[in-house]
């Protein structure tokens, strides 16, 4: 997707570059050096091209090519006529802050604001060798420029979804294939000789890819034509998202399985069934989740502590849905619907949000605060699900909308404090260590309980659902303080925040459930949500505010 659009923006340039060259000489435009008009239209080339790949769909990019030399020729007239040094400075100073602006205003206002300070800084140089009563010049050589883009970009870059997705269906495919061949060294590697820091650094890295990938595929389902022949978009949507889950539970559960010193009985299908993943051989994964099942169910097996039975049972429930996601993730099912019937269920478009540049610690203060907010979203509805199966905003496609904005907000995050560690040392750099491996670890229980709660079982008791409420009334309210203290310039410096924990009352719902074995559902869920309460109290000592556990009253 980068190559192509890399092409297409450098083809364009080329052509762009050729024809205002040829309108020059053929012409005699301006009687100034034909430079001028080279350059006018390949800084539009460049700029417009990245306004294209912001649209979807062929009427919105006409549009966008057309809407985009306006503010270019209006700021460029401004700058050929102020001939004051003083008022022009002044000048690209304002344009640049209307153009900052104007980025509230999705893809075309970022481009337009971006053209806007192009015109007015040309202007500002060249109106000792373009005069204003020359602009109709400036105005043809752009318009030509805007001739030859759109003649490039529909004749040779034609926005073709169907084609798009399938290669991003290849890419995600590529992708799994590299996650998994790392997951299988990191795990013999620790098996053998102990954890090795750098590669499972490498393998954070490319699970963080491919989630990118996910993410790309799923914000071009909703544009006409883009989900291949027998496909809904729904289906693809769902059969992505199964698929690149359980591929990172089955890549987390795997480096803890290693790190524990488990017998050969319990580490040899864990390492079978990694090797099943890279070759493709689903088969051997499937055989080796079921020699996984029979060791936790047989007396005579090695003895297991209650953690490890977990690990062990999530280890083999993950691998054996990622085989069934993946395997129906590259085959066309047959008898779906035709994408129509489904439109309204598709996953809306979300563009990838990279860092907003605020500064850089309000820029990490408001991720962070959007990261715990999207989480936050998503335990609601996965409490909803636990305490009503029925639940509409506990069904599964509001469970993959949240578990996707949660997926979203971290990305954002990920990419604002990853170039803020490289620099510090000491305090910042223990602080932003610290809010990583957090919010890393909140994802991850985050995930599990999106798999545990998103399960059929019987219902739970009234009174349990009544206590799970209660405890999930006060999660909220301690996620509220942790987001207001981000949102002030001074996190928890006031004082009147506190981060009260929820843990203690999960724990006793679990304790109350008919069903006590600690790898059903309903257990695991709970567990989850005790995890998540862990994990958000360190998120609430990062931001400064007291925690008090609430079975011990104790700060």
């Amino acid at each position: 997707m980068r190559l192509r659009l890399a092409a297409e923006i450098m083809t364009a340039i080329g052509f762009v570059l050729l024809a205002e060259w040829i309108f020059a000489r053929a012409t005699g435009a301006l009687q100034a050096p034909t430079v001028i008009a080279m350059m006018l239209g390949a800084v539009f080339a460049a700029i417009s091209g990245l306004g294209l790949s912001m649209c979807s769909r062929a009427r919105d990019q006409a549009v966008t090519l057309l809407i985009l030399p306006l503010p270019l020729l209006a700021t460029l007239a401004m700058g050929l006529a102020l001939h004051v040094r003083l008022l022009s400075l002044a000048s690209m100073a304002v344009v640049m802050a209307i153009g900052a602006y104007c980025r509230r205003f999705g893809p075309r206002g970022v481009n337009g604001g971006v053209l806007a300070f192009m015109g007015a800084f040309l202007g500002f140089f060249i109106q000792d060798y373009v005069p204003l009563p020359e602009f109709g010049w400036l105005a043809a050589e752009t318009g030509l420029a805007v001739a030859v883009v759109f003649a490039v970009h529909f004749a040779f870059f034609f926005p073709r979804p169907g084609a798009a997705v399938r290669a991003m269906q290849r890419s995600y495919a590529a992708r799994t294939r590299d996650v998994a061949r790392e997951m299988t060294e990191v795990f013999t590697e620790t098996v053998r000789g102990g954890a090795d820091e750098r590669a499972e650094r490498r393998l954070h890295r490319r699970l963080l890819r491919l989630n990118e990938a996910a993410l790309l595929i799923d914000s071009r389902l909703d544009a006409p034509g883009a989900v291949p022949p027998g496909w809904n978009a729904a289906a693809l949507h769902q059969r992505l998202f199964d698929a690149e889950t359980n591929l990172s539970d089955v890549a987390r559960l795997a480096a803890a399985i290693a790190s524990r010193g488990l017998p050969w009985q319990a580490t040899d299908p864990v390492r079978r069934a990694l090797t099943g993943i890279r070759d493709a051989f689903f088969a051997q994964v499937i055989d080796s989740a079921a020699t996984i099942r029979a060791l936790l169910e047989d007396p005579r097996a090695p003895r297991l502590g209650p953690d490890d039975r977990v690990l062990l049972h999530r280890f083999a429930m993950s691998v054996t849905e990622f085989s069934s996601a993946f395997r129906d993730f590259r085959t066309y099912p047959d008898g779906c619907p035709p994408d129509e019937v489904l439109r309204e269920a598709a996953p809306a478009r979300v563009p990838l949000r990279g860092a907003r540049r605020r500064g850089r610690r309000r820029a990490a203060r408001l991720a962070a605060r959007e990261q715990l907010e999207a989480l936050a979203g998503l335990v609601s509805r996965c409490v909803d699900r636990l305490a009503d199966s029925r639940s509409r905003t506990g069904s599964d496609r509001e469970l993959r909308a949240a578990a996707r904005r949660a997926d979203l907000a971290y990305q954002s995050l990920i990419s604002v404090v990853r170039p803020m560690r490289t620099p510090l040392f000491g305090g910042p750099a223990r602080r932003v260590a610290g809010c990583t491996a957090t919010a890393s670890a909140a994802r991850h229980y985050a995930r599990n309980l999106l798999l545990d709660a998103s399960t059929r079982y019987d219902d739970l008791p009234p009174g349990a659902i009544a206590d799970l409420k209660a405890a999930h009334a006060q999660f909220a309210d301690s996620v509220a303080a942790i987001t207001a203290a981000l949102r002030s310039d001074g996190a928890g410096e006031d004082g009147t925040g506190e981060y009260v924990r929820s843990a203690s009352l999960f724990a006793r719902i679990a304790d109350c459930l008919r069903d006590p074995e600690i790898t059903s559902r309903p257990q695991l869920a709970l567990r989850d949500l005790q995890l998540l309460d862990g994990a958000f109290a360190s998120a609430a000592r990062w931001a400064g505010l007291p925690v008090t556990d609430l079975d011990t009253a104790q700060k």
